[in-house]
């Protein structure tokens, strides 16, 4: 499919508002599921008043703009992040349309970018990553490599970054918990070898450079406010757009 082709256009703006419309809900995902309240159970309301949202005020992205950023009741402020989360989705979608197309890997990694969102705010909120996001992704990971004939190395993927991340919770109980270590067989299933790796190395390259920017900027001490599963999201995501390209560098760089 091609610029030149009219359903190649079609596609772009389809997914960009597939990407919103999923990204609201998304954004249901993020308030209720640390709240243990049902994301699929119930009417959006106003976290402030509690008022019933209509139908007019739930329109992905544009009903923000509508309503410039308030609620139409209380006039609180609505957080800017829930229209980030929305462009957020929708960008992905089309992105990763523009790199695979209407093919298996589309479909894969993009389920992979739409759990990793909630993923990672719900944990730089709360702290938390929910089994029911991370278990369900371990195996959906392992199906789609299943599929693509991969899923030797996406169980070693699985099995070494989930091993991994559990022996570090025992040698740091305070630093990482059980969570993450999901998370990493999450990611690991969905990248599998040799991906994986570069993950890793780039999740706690990113979390180290957290860190010091934490202690040196903001006068951190002891264990980091911002907890781990967004740095490990994010290395998930830079290594779903361009690890490729940075096995190949080293490879490169090894003579290999």
């Amino acid at each position: 499919m091609t610029p030149n082709d009219p359903f190649f256009w079609f596609s772009l703006v389809f997914l960009f508002l597939l990407g919103l419309i999923l990204g609201s809900f998304l954004n249901v995902v993020i308030y209720r599921l640390p709240r243990e309240l049902s994301p699929a159970k119930g009417r959006s309301f106003c976290p402030h008043c509690q008022r019933t949202l209509t139908p007019l005020e739930l329109v992905p992205f544009f009903s923000f703009l509508a309503l410039r950023g308030r609620c139409r009741t209380c006039k609180a402020r609505i957080s800017p992040r829930y229209p980030l989360v929305e462009l957020l989705a929708g960008a992905g979608l089309v992105l990763l349309f523009l790199l695979y197309g209407w093919t298996l890997p589309f479909a894969q990694w993009s389920l992979f970018f739409l759990m990793l969102l909630p993923l990672f705010f719900i944990d730089l909120d709360f702290q938390l990553l929910p089994d029911l996001i991370t278990l369900p992704g371990i195996a959906v990971g392992l199906l789609f490599q299943v599929l693509q004939g991969n899923w030797l190395w996406s169980l070693v993927g699985a099995v070494a970054c989930g091993g991994v991340y559990f022996l570090i919770t025992l040698l740091w109980k305070e630093g990482m918990g059980g969570g993450d270590v999901k998370l990493a067989a999450m990611i690991g299933a969905f990248l599998a070898y040799p991906l994986a790796i570069i993950w890793f190395v780039l999740g706690f390259a990113l979390g180290a450079i957290g860190g010091l920017i934490g202690i040196v900027f903001f006068k951190l001490k002891g264990k980091s406010a911002i907890p781990f599963g967004p740095y490990m999201a994010v290395a998930a995501l830079v290594t779903l757009f361009w690890g490729n390209a940075i096995l190949a560098w080293y490879l490169s760089l090894m003579g290999l």
